[in-house]
């Protein structure tokens, strides 16, 4: 489900909690933040980006950036990531969006362009892949990740209960905000 789709569901009553991008800053969503997750560049090996080992989000052109379709939040958190981007949001000229995140990596893997991952998301690469992934200079653009239920939610037992297994799989290094920016959604 989208963030929109989450959000509406909870305030219907047909969800009792969600896991999404947050903040959502919305005044009937209770949010309780889980962890916060860098985002990472899959580079493209034909793409001059590639070259580097670290990256700026300034040396990112958003035109060569594989996105997630409208309503996705790591789609709007990849545009907000840079100044330019966002100065430019009018003017970009997108050929494909897809809803799949895995449909973003094997576009890259095919020699097109770059995408912006969520570090959890490349847990599982293979030695080539992870050669194809770049971090991001300090600091590192990074997205909270949140449970959201209703602001008068009653199952509290249980959403404590998710939390708790949820932060015990959690990589030490996203349980804390450290020097990370966190990145709004909206």
């Amino acid at each position: 489900l989208t963030t929109a789709q989450i959000i509406e569901k909870l305030k219907q009553g047909t969800i009792d909690c969600g896991i999404l991008a947050t903040p959502i800053h919305e005044p009937a969503i209770t949010e309780m933040p889980l962890y916060w997750e860098p985002l990472v560049a899959y580079v493209s090996k034909k793409h001059p980006l590639f070259k580097k080992t670290s990256l700026l989000m300034s040396e990112i052109d958003i035109n060569e950036v594989w996105l997630l379709n409208e309503g996705h939040c790591l789609r709007n958190q990849v545009i907000n990531l840079c100044h330019d981007m966002q100065k430019h949001k009018e003017e970009i000229h997108l050929d494909y969006q897809t809803g799949s995140v895995e449909t973003l990596k094997k576009i890259v893997e095919l020699g097109k362009g770059i995408t912006i991952l969520p570090e959890l998301a490349i847990q599982d690469f293979n030695a080539r892949q992870i050669g194809m992934v770049r971090y991001f200079k300090t600091p590192e653009p990074t997205r909270e990740i949140g449970l959201v239920m209703t602001k008068n939610y009653v199952k509290k037992r249980i959403i404590d209960a998710l939390k708790e297994e949820i932060i015990t799989v959690v990589p030490e290094k996203m349980k804390n905000v450290g020097n990370k920016v966190v990145l709004e959604i909206m």
